[in-house]
């Protein structure tokens, strides 16, 4: 490889083509690994109640819930996060939290 050619895309393929890092490469840049991660708010509730799409539960316990202990990451589908809380799931976009 000649790395002063070095970018994020030769970088990939040399990882690529490296085959022990090659799952592990590919789930970190699918977000795999943060799944089951811990996720809290970057921002107050009326930011929050703003950006949140309720999947099940009631909306006032889970927000509450999520603003008080933070929830956890159960699937990423592009920007969107499905966040779980004892109460409930959400969707949110990804720069609303932090994990």
């Amino acid at each position: 490889m000649d790395f002063t050619r070095l970018n994020a895309d030769n970088f990939k393929r040399w990882i690529k083509n490296q085959d022990e890092f090659d799952t592990t490469l590919e789930n970190n840049l699918a977000g795999n690994n943060l799944i089951g991660a811990s996720v809290e708010t970057k921002f107050g509730r009326k930011k929050i109640v703003q950006h949140i799409i309720i999947e099940n539960g009631n909306s006032t316990k889970v927000i509450k819930e999520f603003l008080e202990n933070g929830g956890t990451l159960k699937q990423i589908n592009g920007d969107e996060y499905l966040i779980e809380v004892s109460s409930g799931a959400f969707m949110i976009n990804k720069r609303y939290v932090i994990v």
